[in-house]
């Protein structure tokens, strides 16, 4: 049909979806600091988990090609902190 603006196949359409629902369950989480030595970030505790701020850390220390590790967690009220280390 000529002059149609949404996606021809429905496999379209999920595929965008499964693609942006990481971005939609991830909450909001804010990077202060991040290098080759490694990453610290805070978030709303209600709007993040620590598996989140995990995934975020092994994927900025394998940039370096090294491995994530969790050198300390804070919790103050609604807000989490954390650091890790990149080893």
């Amino acid at each position: 049909m000529r002059g149609r603006w949404w996606p021809a196949a429905p496999g379209w359409a999920v595929a965008a979806a499964l693609l942006l629902a990481p971005a939609g369950c991830a909450g909001r989480l804010w990077v202060d600091q991040a290098s080759a030595e490694g990453i610290t970030m805070h978030w709303y505790t209600r709007e993040a988990t620590m598996d989140i701020a995990r995934a975020t850390a092994v994927e900025n220390c394998h940039r370096y090609g090294k491995g994530a590790v969790l050198l300390d967690e804070f919790e103050d009220r609604d807000i989490t902190t954390a650091h890790f280390a990149c080893k």
